[in-house]
């Protein structure tokens, strides 16, 4: 076992692996490994946020063109009538989530922890650069959020993913 004593990679695991390098590749180009920068992670970070999340599940290739497209389609939608969440029977274009987000820039930093390990890179263009996805929620499921998270004038947070109770008013 190649692998030592762990279990291989599903199907799943490898396409989703490569998937995220020919998106790597795409955005930043084809070149020597030590040649990128944390520029060049910065740009797959910003991609990866406008990216549609039907990215990947058609024919198109090229991130370029599909945020172009879900841009240009969100602008009609906001050109559009303020009354109701459509327009013409259409929503604004839903990103990538945070897990999918998550997951890609995960792929890529153990890559170059692998390759700063194997001495082909000095530093690793991910590290501390973080991937951290903006969720938005609706006024609505905000208010239910905020209600749901005050328990006996303490307020839930999660800040730096570890919980804690604080009183409101300081949050």
């Amino acid at each position: 076992n190649p692998i030592g004593n762990r279990r291989p990679y599903s199907a799943q695991t490898i396409a989703q692996t490569r998937a995220t390098f020919r998106l790597f590749i795409s955005v930043c180009g084809d070149r020597p490994v030590d040649d990128y920068k944390r520029t060049d992670a910065a740009e797959v970070r910003q991609t990866l946020r406008s990216l549609p999340a039907s990215f990947g599940k058609g024919a198109a290739n090229d991130p370029r063109q599909a945020i172009k497209a879900a841009d240009e389609a969100d602008a009609e939608f906001e050109r559009g009538p303020k009354t109701g969440a459509t327009v013409d029977g259409r929503e604004k274009v839903p990103r990538l989530t945070a897990k999918t987000i998550k997951r890609h820039f995960s792929t890529l930093t153990q890559l170059w922890r692998h390759l700063e390990t194997l001495g082909h890179i000095e530093k690793n263009i991910f590290t501390a650069l973080g991937c951290h996805a903006v969720i938005r929620h609706s006024q609505e499921e905000q208010a239910r959020l905020e209600k749901l998270s005050t328990w006996n004038g303490l307020a839930w947070t999660d800040l730096w993913g570890v919980g804690q109770l604080r009183p409101t008013g300081l949050i």
